[in-house]
Formats: structure tokens, C-alpha cells, sequence
């Protein structure tokens, strides 16, 4: 019985029904993907992505205050990207963003870059980023501990739609 269903030129897994899309219509459905993703949000780019296209970019960095200089790579500050990815992600605006994990200055840091200054200025305000110049290239640079309560904090800003207890 379900052969005969496949087979018939109406249902939706016959084989005339069910070819390869041609590269036109996959091009198509990424556009509008990513139209979608500019509507719903900010869009992620690979850290070398976003440095080529914004190389004077906005920086607010995060140092995990938590994870230990050889945790480099750990599943804890991974963890603490990805919330930083969600809490930056939800954000409505046509910019795009960017992060990394870094060690170069011998701890862990997450750097999180914007092409659009108030989407930087947005963060940095969520998380009382200060002032910095560590980081040479960027039009604006900030930079904040990520520690415990501050992670909470976001956790909290992840279930009030973006509105971190600053308690």
C-alpha cells in the first residue's frame, strides 16, 4: 500500500515529485535564510570573516574570570561563548558580529566583535564593560569580567528577553 502511494504523481515522496533542487533554488533558499536571520537578529560571522570585512570594527571583550589559563578549549569556556552567541544573537539589528576565544594575553577571552558601534555599546552597557586600548585596530574597544554572577546575570537576560539583573 505505501508503494502505491509513493507512486502516485500527487503525494509528496513520489519520484516525480521528489528531484535534486537545482543550484538556482538552494541559492534562493540561503537568501532568504539569511534574510530571515537579519530580521530575527544579528548575524554570526567567522572571526577571520568579520577581520577582513571590518577590520576597524567595535571590540567588547569578555576575560572568563572562572576558567584557568590551560582550560583553553575546555567545554566551560565554550559554554560561555555560546551564551555570549545567544544573549548577542537575539538582538534586532541589520549589523553582523563576530567571536573568538583567545589567549593571547595569557588568560582565556572571548572577543566579541561588531560592525555596528551601538550594537557594541549595547553589550558593553549590559555588562559594564570599561574602556580599553589592549586591543589595537578597533574603533572602539571594551572589556568586562565574565565571572559567576556575571554569567548568571546574562542567563537571567537570556529567560527576561535581553534584560540583565544588574543587582
Amino acid at each position: 500500500m505505501l508503494k502505491a502511494a509513493n507512486r502516485d504523481p500527487r503525494h509528496p515522496m513520489s519520484p516525480e515529485n521528489n528531484s535534486i533542487p537545482s543550484a538556482d533554488s538552494i541559492t534562493h533558499v540561503r537568501q532568504r535564510l539569511r534574510d530571515a536571520s537579519v530580521a530575527c537578529g544579528m548575524r554570526s560571522l567567522s572571526w577571520p570573516a568579520f577581520l577582513k570585512n571590518f577590520p576597524h570594527g567595535h571590540l567588547v571583550a569578555a576575560v572568563a574570570v572562572d576558567v584557568g589559563a590551560d582550560e583553553i578549549g575546555s567545554r566551560r569556556l565554550r559554554d560561555l561563548r555560546d551564551l555570549l552567541h545567544r544573549i548577542i544573537g537575539r538582538r534586532a539589528s541589520s549589523g553582523v558580529f563576530a567571536l573568538t576565544v583567545s589567549r593571547a594575553a595569557g588568560f582565556p577571552e572571548i572577543l566579541c566583535g561588531f560592525e555596528a558601534q551601538t550594537d557594541a555599546d549595547a553589550l558593553a552597557a549590559m555588562t559594564h564593560a570599561k574602556p580599553t586600548d589592549r586591543y589595537p585596530g578597533f574603533a572602539t574597544q571594551r572589556l568586562f569580567g565574565l565571572d559567576t554572577a556575571m554569567e548568571a546575570a546574562i542567563r537571567a537576560g537570556l529567560l527576561s528577553e535581553g534584560d540583565i539583573d544588574q543587582r
